[in-house]
């Protein structure tokens, strides 16, 4: 099974919105694409020991 990426969420969660509003379609391109992503990784050590990688997304 292949895992959705949180910006292809957003952006069809967007798509549907922008439907539903009649939203310009120049403005809904433009919110379609953000700027920029920024993706960090963060260890976590876990209650039994073990080191857990944590991601981090914000546009």
């Amino acid at each position: 099974m292949q895992e959705i990426s949180p910006l292809v969420v957003a952006q069809r969660q967007l798509d549907m919105a922008a439907t539903k509003l009649e939203l310009d379609p120049n403005i809904h391109a433009i919110l379609r694409e953000p700027a920029r992503v920024l993706e960090v990784n963060f260890p976590v050590r876990m209650d039994d020991g073990t080191v857990k990688v944590f991601k981090g997304y914000r546009a």
